[in-house]
């Protein structure tokens, strides 16, 4: 299994990442709306996983291709789609070697993909490879605002690991990486804001995650390090507040950059 496949989490996936029913609305919506969508268009989702994004625009009736590494995360997206999908495709394989023919859709999406992906520029020329003349790719990701409490966890956290001689960051491009090579490649970029919520979690919710080790980045420490270094952040946060049922909150963006004029250069 591939260090970056989501197997290990596919069925609390969408439980430790959640985004609430109107703001998954509010996403679809945009996503229809600056690709101004047809029953015709062809949609492509690499990076799928569990349809977070991607079932809405299926249960719309739009024709959708998603592509993952994780068979198991699929799976969750096909638990929430019941019964005959004729307009959607799933196909388990690498972002960096899709298995299908050049100029094959219209739009291209990846959300929470490039980051984890070594090989991001050769993702990025495959997408570009199956996308249409004139095709849209959007690049989403999550922008996340914690409140000073909440701030306060993430901090203690680098600064464990740091004491530990270990920096984290991600195994594949960057945010500002992957936007400066789209505009080098000639594609005009437009940001836009398509959902904003806020989100609340208890101190002992919190560290249960961590424990659980359920976030990406967390897999490629070294198990004796990760270990001792939640115990310690646990034994600070003991510390820190009153108990484990004190609030922690903060708001979540969900960005969109769209690229347009990306595929005909």
């Amino acid at each position: 299994m591939s260090n970056n496949s989501f197997d290990r989490v596919a069925e609390e996936y969408d439980a430790t990442r959640p985004i609430p029913r109107g703001a998954s609305e509010e996403i679809t919506d945009t996503i229809l709306r600056v690709t101004g969508a047809t029953q015709a268009t062809e949609f492509l989702e690499v990076g799928v996983g569990t349809g977070r994004i991607g079932a809405p625009i299926v249960e719309r009736g739009h024709r959708f291709t998603g592509v993952d590494i994780s068979r198991k995360m699929m799976n969750e997206m096909l638990r929430k789609l019941p019964g005959e999908r004729p307009n959607l495709t799933l196909v388990e394989a690498d972002a960096t070697a899709l298995p299908f023919a050049d100029a094959s859709f219209d739009v291209a999406l990846t959300v929470h993909l490039l980051h984890l992906v070594a090989r991001w520029h050769d993702a990025l020329a495959e997408i570009r490879r199956v996308l249409r003349e004139g095709g849209v790719f959007l690049y989403g990701y999550e922008e996340h605002s914690a409140d000073e409490a909440l701030r306060e966890v993430y901090t203690q956290w680098d600064t464990i690991l740091a004491g530990r001689g270990v920096q984290t960051g991600p195994s594949g491009g960057n945010l500002q990486d992957v936007l400066a090579e789209l505009k080098h490649q000639g594609a005009r970029l437009e940001t836009v804001i398509a959902a904003k919520w806020r989100a609340e979690i208890t101190v002992g919710e919190l560290m249960d995650l961590y424990e659980r080790r359920v976030y990406s980045r967390f897999w490629r420490l070294p198990d004796d390090v990760f270990s001792d270094a939640v115990a310690d952040l646990k034994e600070w946060s003991a510390r820190r507040y009153p108990s484990e049922g004190f609030a922690l909150s903060g708001e979540s963006v969900f960005v969109l950059t769209v690229a347009r004029h990306w595929a005909s250069v």
